[in-house]
């Protein structure tokens, strides 16, 4: 059963919030909050899965809720942006193994630690295994009931194997309600893991409207990037294979012949890195690919300003990290009217309105992608057309539906 859930209540207040302490005279077993969201992923650390959990912590009331979060370098200045109370613990860094392993242990650790100490009316698990193993021990130990987040590729990744798989349909059958981030999502819980959840909702994505960009923040950029006066396609994701880089790339001699000025501009780093690299030289448009790493969420922004199209082949690889449960940057390039032409893959079709906000095409097919960008980028008009509809849709996808989805998850039992 789908259930997507878009109006919620306003949440009872219970904890202090925004100061990344304990409540002032706590003591043993005090009342903190109404749940606590515990994540692998949080800013200052960079990606999808942060995004969404810092979108949410920013809507999220004062006093309901508490954040369990890794620690990370610069965490302390974020943690004093948002009204909830931020937790930060130590984790090891993301890997799969004894490594993934070693953080599910650590991350229980922890959680045991503070569920000592606090009660909480609701347990939030914001990924599958690392975070909700335990955090699904515990939550039956103390019978407290728990949601856990299913983000697409993670579920993908563990079915298939024994002992992953086996882990991820405990986790999930003991869940109150598995979180989803698209239909796409959905679906894959019901097929991959039949009969394991009692609930599945629909959480709505969000995007925050995009803040100015001042022409001398984009003119800098140019400057960096020894950009000219032609358009930009840009990409802003991990450098894996599945995020279609490497079709871009193909596409670009047949670009490049009628845009001669033409720029790829690849933002974000990855294991792929070197394998783009050599793709580009063995096809002669090493000269107009730029990769620019990962780069300060402060400047992504301008970067999106700068490209005239937003292009992210995403595609189902089979292997590990293979598949697009959603794609939050085609919102975010969609907040500051960048128009997309992406592929037609997993929960991507729902990130993107296409024909109004950006475009779909296959995403392996060089030939159909190369046409679709040559026929935007000859078409001011249609690139206009499609950048306010990008401006609509981005509007229509405020965190604040986010929040209140979730608080009706908690509030509604």
């Amino acid at each position: 059963l789908v259930v997507a859930v878009l109006e919620g209540s306003a949440g009872r207040e219970r904890t202090s919030a925004g100061t990344g302490r304990a409540v002032p005279g706590g003591g043993k077993n005090e009342v903190s909050g109404v749940w606590l969201l515990a994540v692998n992923d949080f800013p200052p650390l960079l990606g999808g899965q942060a995004t969404l959990y810092f979108g949410l912590a920013r809507h999220l009331g004062a006093r309901e809720a508490v954040i369990m979060a890794p620690r990370a370098k610069g965490d302390a200045g974020i943690d004093a942006t948002l009204p909830v109370e931020v937790v930060r613990r130590w984790l090891p860094a993301h890997g799969g193994g004894i490594r993934r392993a070693a953080r599910a242990l650590l991350a229980g650790l922890h959680l045991a630690a503070i569920l000592a100490r606090r009660r909480f009316d609701y347990l939030v698990c914001g990924q599958l295994l690392s975070i909700g193993a335990p955090m699904a021990f515990l939550a039956r130990l103390t019978r407290i009931r728990y949601a856990v987040f299913v983000h697409g590729a993670d579920l993908a990744d563990y079915a298939h194997r024994a002992a992953w798989g086996a882990v991820a349909r405990w986790v999930v059958a003991g869940a109150h309600t598995v979180v989803a981030n698209s239909r796409f999502t959905a679906s894959l819980i019901d097929r991959l893991l039949p009969g394991a959840a009692r609930r599945i909702i629909v959480l709505p994505m969000g995007v925050d409207p995009a803040p100015p960009v001042e022409p001398v923040q984009l003119e800098a950029l140019r400057r960096r990037y020894g950009l000219g006066a032609g358009p930009v396609l840009l990409s802003v994701s991990r450098l894996v294979p599945m995020k279609g880089h490497d079709v871009v790339i193909e596409a670009l001699a047949r670009l490049l012949a009628r845009f001669p000025d033409l720029a790829y501009l690849v933002v974000g780093e990855g294991h792929h890195l070197g394998t783009l690299r050599d793709l580009a030289r063995e096809r002669g448009v090493a000269g107009r690919v730029i990769f620019a790493g990962a780069i300060p969420s402060g400047e992504l922004g301008a970067h999106y300003r700068l490209a005239t199209l937003f292009v992210q082949l995403s595609r189902a690889t089979g292997s590990y990290d293979g598949l697009e449960g959603f794609g939050l940057t085609y919102l975010e390039a969609a907040s500051h009217g960048l128009p997309c032409v992406a592929g037609r893959s997993g929960g991507v079709p729902e990130a993107i309105d296409d024909g109004e906000s950006g475009l779909l095409v296959p995403p392996r097919d060089t030939a159909v992608f190369a046409s679709t960008v040559e026929r935007l980028l000859a078409d001011p008009q249609a690139l206009r057309r499609l950048s306010q509809g990008a401006l609509r849709w981005a509007a229509s996808h405020p965190w604040e539906a986010s929040a209140r989805c979730l608080r009706s998850l908690v509030d509604g039992g």
